[in-house]
C-alpha cells in the first residue's frame, strides 16, 4: 500500500494516490498547459514565450528602468562607481554585461563602433535625434534608464553624469578624503576648466609642472608643456612625470587629452597610452582615465572622440574612468542627450558662451570648441571629484 502524502494534502482524495501516479498526472496537466491557444484555424496568435522572455516582459511592464537622472537614494546605495546601466559595484555579481550605457559582454562601442539602429528619443532640442555610432542597444541607459551603479563583466568602472549627484550625497568627511591622497592631473584648457570647477567645490589644488615633484597629499594639477595636437608627446610627458615621482609621492596619476589631440587614426595613440598606463600601474600607482572632451556643432570632430572613449571603456576593466564626454553631453535641465549628426556633443547649456563664459578660457566660437561654462565646470567637476574619491587608495 502506498504511503499517502502528509498534510497539507491529507484532505485531498486525489492527493492520497501513489507518488508515481500523482507525478504522472501532473506531467499530463503540465503538457496540456503548454499547448498554445488556437485562433480557430489551428494557428496561434504568436509564438509561445520562453520563461526568460516572459520574465523580461514582466520586468518591463513593471517599469524596471530608472527614470532619467539619478535619485539621491539610488546613488547613495551604490556607494561607488557609475556605469550607465543598473547594478551595484559592491553588491550583486556582475550582470549580463549590458556600458556606459548598457555594455554587453563584448565592449560597448559607444565602445565597439556599432550604432544601435534606433534614434535616441531623448535627443536635445535642436539636435537631429540620430544615435551615436559605436553604441549598442543598451547604449543610452544613462540617458534613458538612469544610473547604473556598479560593474559588469568585462567592462570598466565608469563615473559619468551620475557622479555629479553621487559626490553631493557623500558626507563631508568622505569628501574630505580626496585631500588625503596624492593625486596629480596633467591637462590643457578644458582641464583647467575642471580644475577651476574643483576649486569652486571647495577643494584646493596645488600647481605642479610635468617636470616637478608632488610634495604633499591632496589634488595637484598642471599644464602639459607639450602643445595641443601632439597626443604622443603628452603621453610621454605624463608617463615620465608619474614614474619619476613614484608611489612614495604619487598615488593617482591622471591626464586629459585636449579635443585637438583626438583626430585621425588613433591606433598608435591608443597603444602608447595603454603602455604608459601599464607602466604606471606596474610601478605601484593607480591610473584615473579621462574620456576626451567633446566640441560643439562639429560631428566629424566628435567621431574620433567617440572612438577613443569607446576604446577606453573596453581597454581598462578594473580601472576607474571619469567619463567627461558623458557628463558634458547630458543637458543639465532636461536630462536629454545632446548629439548632432549621430555623435554626442557638448551641450549648448554646458559650453562656454557669452551668457556663461569659461572662468579662464574665454567664450567659445560657434563651432568646433568645447570649453566649459564656469557654472557647469563646477557641476561637472563634482563627477571628477567623485572619480578621484573612488580611485584613491
Amino acid at each position: 500500500m502506498s504511503t499517502p502524502y502528509p498534510p497539507p494534502f491529507a484532505g485531498c482524495a486525489f492527493c492520497q494516490t501513489s507518488p508515481s501516479t500523482f507525478a504522472a498526472v501532473l506531467r499530463v496537466i503540465a503538457a496540456l498547459a503548454l499547448v498554445p491557444l488556437g485562433c480557430g484555424d489551428g494557428t496561434t496568435d504568436e509564438a509561445p514565450r520562453t520563461l526568460d522572455e516572459a520574465g523580461a516582459a514582466a520586468a518591463a511592464s513593471e517599469g524596471g528602468a530608472f527614470a532619467d537622472g539619478p535619485s539621491a537614494d539610488s546613488l547613495n546605495e551604490a556607494g561607488g562607481t557609475f556605469l550607465d546601466g543598473a547594478q551595484q559595484e559592491d553588491g550583486p555579481a556582475p550582470g549580463d554585461g549590458s556600458s556606459d550605457g548598457g555594455r554587453d559582454a563584448a565592449p560597448d562601442a559607444r565602445v565597439d563602433g556599432g550604432a544601435d539602429g534606433a534614434p535616441d528619443a531623448r535627443a536635445d532640442a535642436g539636435r537631429d535625434g540620430a544615435t551615436e555610432p559605436g553604441r549598442d542597444a543598451g547604449a543610452d541607459a544613462r540617458a534613458d534608464a538612469g544610473p547604473e551603479t556598479g560593474t559588469e563583466a568585462g567592462t570598466a568602472l565608469v563615473v559619468g553624469f551620475n557622479g555629479i549627484a553621487a559626490w553631493s550625497t557623500l558626507s563631508a568627511a568622505e569628501r574630505a578624503r580626496v585631500d588625503t591622497a596624492r593625486v596629480a592631473f596633467l591637462h590643457q584648457s578644458v582641464g583647467q576648466d575642471l580644475e577651476d570647477g574643483v576649486n569652486a567645490n571647495g577643494v584646493a589644488t596645488d600647481y605642479v609642472t610635468s617636470s616637478g615633484t608632488v610634495t604633499a597629499p591632496g589634488f595637484s594639477g598642471g599644464l602639459f608643456t607639450t602643445s595641443n595636437g601632439n597626443p604622443l608627446g603628452k603621453i610621454a610627458e605624463w608617463r615620465a612625470f608619474a614614474l619619476r615621482n613614484g608611489p612614495a609621492r604619487l598615488h593617482v596619476a591622471a591626464m586629459k587629452f585636449g579635443y585637438a589631440d583626438v583626430e585621425g587614426d588613433l591606433t598608435s595613440f591608443e597603444s602608447a597610452y595603454a603602455s604608459a598606463a601599464a607602466a604606471i600601474r606596474a610601478a605601484g600607482m593607480r591610473v584615473l582615465h579621462v574620456t576626451p572632451p567633446l566640441v560643439y556643432n562639429a560631428p566629424s570632430d566628435n567621431a574620433p572622440k567617440a572612438q577613443l572613449r569607446a576604446w577606453m571603456l573596453s581597454a581598462f576593466p578594473g580601472d576607474v574612468i571619469f567619463d567627461l564626454a558623458d557628463a558634458e553631453s547630458v543637458d543639465p535641465v532636461t536630462g536629454a542627450r545632446c548629439e548632432r549628426g549621430g555623435f554626442w556633443e557638448i551641450c549648448a547649456r554646458v559650453r562656454s558662451t557669452a551668457a556663461c563664459p569659461s572662468a579662464g578660457q574665454g567664450v567659445d566660437a560657434p563651432s568646433g570648441q568645447g570649453h566649459l561654462c564656469a557654472a557647469d565646470a563646477a557641476r561637472v567637476a563634482r563627477a571628477f571629484l567623485y572619480a578621484v574619491h573612488r580611485t584613491r587608495p
